[in-house]
């Protein structure tokens, strides 16, 4: 069970997991295009610290005044976010296959926060368990071919937020999307810029953990005389000091 009022980093503050869903939730509405929202009023919904008020903002402006417009759906996606959605998973052993476990580990154990209101979008309307499953391993390689080569993650708010825009609700759509991305901020490293990486890149002890905690989950053999425990349970040892 998820305690409501538990801290989450995001970024450089910690808020309640209960002002995250909240968060997530709005982000819906915020990338659909028939409210037609304006880029100020966009501007002025991304201040977290005023949450309360945006979403009267804009059920006055968008919906008219009906405040059912968000109370529709509140309660499906509050329970699609409290079942999918679990910081407590980096406590737990993970799968090596595909899935919503490794995601969790992606996003709270490697402080990936801003995925969550995509993550909560196509938790709620991939209906194919199987399409799923692949649309997390996709996001998952993704997000770790980025830290590889140590990639800023300044424009990550940007790109899912915009999968959500464009209702990008499958793996084929999203590989493309990912993949043809241009800009310098959130393409998607080659294969070579990985070797590169394992190679050069200097990275935090929280990112090289995570390589290797992912990696060793995937490739550990099922019938290994050990059992791999939560990631939170491991830390990072250097064979030499680090300068």
């Amino acid at each position: 069970m998820i305690c409501k009022n538990r801290g989450i980093e995001t970024g450089r503050i910690k808020r309640a997991i209960i002002d995250i869903f909240f968060d997530s939730y709005f982000q819906l509405f915020i990338q659909d295009k028939q409210y037609n929202i304006s880029n100020e009023d966009k501007l002025m919904y991304s201040k977290v610290d005023r949450l309360a008020q945006s979403y009267q903002h804009f059920i006055n402006k968008y919906c008219g005044g009906n405040k059912n417009v968000v109370l529709d759906q509140m309660k499906k996606y509050a329970e699609c976010f409290r079942n999918n959605l679990k910081p407590n998973q980096c406590g737990m052993s993970i799968p090596k296959e595909e899935g919503v476990e490794r995601i969790n580990v992606v996003i709270f154990g490697l402080k990936n926060t801003t995925m969550i209101p995509y993550i909560l979008y196509i938790a709620k309307n991939v209906q194919d368990k199987n399409e799923l499953n692949k649309m997390y391993g996709i996001l998952e390689s993704y997000i770790m071919r980025r830290v590889v080569v140590h990639a800023s993650t300044k424009s990550y708010n940007n790109l899912f937020t915009s999968l959500i825009l464009n209702k990008v609700l499958d793996s084929q759509t999203l590989t493309l999307r990912l993949k043809g991305i241009g800009d310098a901020t959130t393409y998607c490293p080659d294969d070579n810029e990985m070797k590169i990486g394992f190679e050069t890149s200097k990275l935090v002890n929280l990112q090289s953990k995570g390589i290797i905690y992912l990696l060793e989950s995937k490739i550990r053999s099922d019938n290994s005389s050990t059992v791999l425990l939560g990631f939170n349970n491991y830390s990072l040892e250097h064979l030499m000091p680090k300068k």
